[in-house]
């Protein structure tokens, strides 16, 4: 009987051995995954933007990552990896079709999901495009982020955001997204 016992008790040991190992080799993988999602992302930035327009962007989307990683404690490379699809060049016609808004430099389109991004850059796309395009995707951020932790002060900024953006019981409109993302341009550009 106390043979039989071991031997379960060295089945179960050696089954939480496995299960502990298979946990940290997909948490290795996901991390890798995530990494890769960033570097790849900073490539897309300079073969669009340049070089220098993309290292100077990344410092500041990086500096949003840390702040994901302190308020959620995952890393700032899952940041890149849970929000970002893709980034490319692209034909304004493509995905501007019936918006009737003109002269656009760009556009983000979010997966079904509504949280993953393609940010897709014009011909006449900027460093500024870049900014205001992200910052779509940054006000999604700070909404899942908010929902996901339910920290505090997420949740604060969130609702003073919306506020000042005019929007109504959490529903964002067109214009609302606008003036956020005009807001963050201008921001970025003269700290106010």
């Amino acid at each position: 009987v106390a043979y039989r016992i071991a031997q379960e008790t060295q089945a179960e040991t050696i089954a939480q051995a496995k299960t502990e190992a298979d946990l940290a080799t997909a948490d290795a993988e996901r991390r890798a995954d995530a990494v890769t999602t960033r570097v790849l992302l900073k490539e897309q930035f300079a073969g669009i933007f340049g070089e220098e327009q993309a290292q100077t962007y990344m410092e500041l989307s990086d500096t949003i990552a840390q702040w994901y990683e302190r308020t959620t404690g995952e890393s700032a490379d899952e940041f890149y990896s849970r929000y970002y699809e893709d980034v490319k060049r692209s034909a304004e016609a493509d995905v501007t079709e019936g918006l009737g808004q003109p002269d656009i430099k760009g556009a983000v389109v979010f997966n079904a999901d509504g949280i993953r991004a393609t940010i897709h850059a014009f011909e006449s796309a900027d460093f500024s495009t870049l900014v205001h395009e992200n910052a779509h995707v940054f006000r999604r951020v700070l909404k899942d982020v908010a929902e996901r932790t339910g920290n505090t002060q997420t949740i604060k900024d969130l609702a003073t955001i919306e506020e000042w953006a005019g929007v109504k019981d959490g529903n964002w409109t067109v214009g609302a997204e606008e003036k956020f993302a005009r807001g963050f341009e201008k921001y970025i550009a003269t700290g106010e």
